[in-house]
């Protein structure tokens, strides 16, 4: 099955009327090998139907436990940025993935994790190649990028940490 899957003509997700349909159904992330005619999407949504199944297996809402980890951690910083308004901001609905969907919201809804997206020390988003700051969700502008300066209070505390 494996090769027969492996040669199939594949669609790209982003274009597909059908999208949840089409990633849930694509290949199993265990079935993908190194190399292969599989698509950047089809093997994106293999690997996060490895941590929907996960979240779903668990119940309680995290990947390991019943406690965040660095491994949720590490999870929710991907998400995150995929669902940037110019990535896909509503990939959980579009691609059929409820937990992972609830799993982004009820982390960001954390105080810590909500206080830390808000921070202005936060690391600024880039586009690659070039590392350009780009705009997004409570993501900081750095000094000169176009979109204001930084504010006083942050000044303040990068000269008293010196």
């Amino acid at each position: 099955m494996v090769g027969a899957a492996a040669t199939r003509p594949l669609t790209p997700l982003l274009t597909t009327p059908s999208k949840a349909a089409t990633c849930r159904s694509g290949p199993a992330y265990r079935d993908l090998r190194r190399l292969n005619a599989f698509t950047d999407a089809d093997r994106s949504c293999a690997a996060l139907g490895v941590f929907e199944d996960r979240l779903a297996e668990t119940g309680t809402g995290f990947l390991v436990g019943d406690a965040v980890t660095y491994v949720d951690l590490a999870l929710f910083y991907i998400l995150f940025e995929l669902g940037e308004a110019d990535v896909v901001p509503d990939w959980a609905e579009r691609f059929d993935f409820p937990y992972l969907g609830s799993f982004v919201q009820a982390m960001q809804a954390r105080p810590a994790i909500d206080n830390y997206l808000k921070d202005e020390r936060r690391m600024p988003r880039y586009t690659r190649p070039g590392y350009t700051y780009c705009a997004g969700l409570h993501s900081p502008a750095p000094h000169g990028a176009g979109e204001g300066p930084v504010s006083e209070a942050f000044l303040e505390r990068e000269q008293n940490s010196l």
